[in-house]
């Protein structure tokens, strides 16, 4: 990492920042120069592997020029219906999937909210509203459903 910290030396933000996302740069030659950086996640690719081997998908990227399906692209050679990747039903990809969304930097997770904890490590809501109740039928059973407001204490 020394060449890299000497190309950058100008740039320590810069540095610090790809050591946080683990990016490693590796530069052929003493006297290379870096001049731009494209980033993809190799997901991608395994994702685009597997569409190849899934025939559904397969049939649908040979298609998509002649027999064009509602909602479906071709963009740089992977398939996406309505701007979402189209996965195979494969565990093995699927869980890559996962692993990437819960290790990466970026996750988000919406309605996060820090926990209050007391002496005790305990948390505790209290119900300050019901919004809106509702019954389920089934064949043999009703089921009461309410939905509640909850307050944090």
């Amino acid at each position: 990492m020394g060449t890299l910290a000497n190309l950058l030396t100008g740039q320590q933000e810069l540095l610090l920042d790809l050591e946080k996302m683990d990016i490693e740069l590796v530069l052929h030659g003493q006297d290379a120069v870096l001049t731009a950086m494209s980033v993809q996640s190799a997901l991608i690719e395994e994702i685009k592997q597997w569409q190849l081997e899934d025939e559904f998908m397969k049939k649908i990227c040979v298609e998509i020029e002649t027999k064009p399906r509602p909602g479906f692209i071709l963009e740089n050679s992977v398939l996406k219906f309505k701007d979402r990747l189209c996965v195979a039903n494969v565990l093995e990809i699927k869980r890559s999937i996962i692993e990437e969304a819960h290790m990466s930097r970026f996750s988000l997770h919406p309605d996060y909210h820090e926990l209050m904890l007391d002496d005790n490590l305990i948390y505790e809501e209290k119900p300050i509203q019901i919004l809106d109740r509702q019954v389920k039928q089934l064949r043999n059973k009703t089921i009461p459903m309410l939905k509640v407001k909850w307050e944090e204490l």
